[in-house]
Parts: C-alpha cells; sequence; structure tokens
C-alpha cells in the first residue's frame, strides 16, 4: 500500500512539471518582440563609423555590437521592399560600396512615406550580423526590426 502512493505522488509531481513545463514553452515560443520605440538603445553611432569598426576588427566589432540594440544616424542610400511589404533602407556613404541594411519592423510603413533619398535619419534597431565582401560589391551590418527615430530632410 505504501508503495502505490509514492508511486502515485510521483506521477502526479511528474505530470505537474510537465504541465508547467509546457506553459513555459508555449509562453516563451509565442512571445512579442518589444517596440524598440521605447527601448534606450545600447550605443549611439554614426553609420560611418559603424562600418569602420565592422571592417577594422569584425571579431572585436561582432562581440560588442550582435545582439545589442544600436541607434544609427547615416544618408539614406536606398529605400526597396520585397514581396511581403516589408521595407529595408540602406544607410551608408554614397561614395562607398558598403552600408547598412536596415529591416524596418511592420509598425513604420506608413512612416517609409515620409522621406526619400538622400535624407539624414536614425534608425534604432537590433544588430544581428555582419556580411564580409569577398567579390568587391561591399560589406554590409545588418539591423533588425528597425523604427525611424528621426528625420533630417
Amino acid at each position: 500500500m505504501k508503495q502505490k502512493k509514492i508511486i502515485f505522488y510521483a506521477a502526479i509531481f511528474i505530470l505537474l512539471i510537465a504541465v508547467l513545463g509546457g506553459f513555459y514553452i508555449y509562453k516563451e515560443y509565442n512571445r512579442p518582440n518589444k517596440n524598440l520605440t521605447f527601448v534606450q538603445p545600447d550605443f549611439s553611432v554614426t553609420g560611418i563609423n559603424l562600418l569602420q569598426e565592422f571592417l577594422e576588427s569584425d571579431s572585436i566589432a561582432s562581440h560588442k555590437y550582435l545582439g545589442k540594440v544600436l541607434e544609427v544616424k547615416g544618408i539614406v542610400k536606398s529605400i526597396s521592399s520585397d514581396e511581403n511589404n516589408f521595407y529595408s533602407i540602406t544607410i551608408g556613404d554614397t561614395t562607398s560600396l558598403s552600408s547598412i541594411r536596415c529591416r524596418l519592423d511592420s509598425t513604420e510603413n506608413e512612416k517609409i512615406k515620409t522621406f526619400k533619398r538622400a535624407a539624414v535619419i536614425s534608425m534604432k534597431g537590433v544588430c544581428t550580423g555582419f556580411l564580409i565582401d569577398e567579390f568587391g560589391i561591399g560589406s554590409d551590418v545588418l539591423l533588425e526590426r528597425c523604427v525611424l527615430t528621426k528625420i533630417n530632410k
């Protein structure tokens, strides 16, 4: 009789742990990303300085910036969208092939109509990587979930 009680309580304990673990996994999987509009950036840099840091030593710059929220100021080189209406803004010096590619948060689609190429803007986004130039077409720093913080027309 005593052994049956131990097995019963152990089964309930294991079932409780499984249910709590499943709930935690479900909540984490469906957790929304924070709106970066209200997040303080970890670093505020100009586009030219950010590119220069990555070009000088991509391992040191990656360690410093990857996964961090950056506010980047620079000149708009181009604006593009994909087939799903997700916009990307390329920031950088017009004389250089290297640039910063900012993939906009979907909440920023209306703001994209307010500015044009050659405008000086500030964008806030999460640094997700650096594409190294191997064929002479320019290296790129990648920012995701970007939001527009300032436009100087």
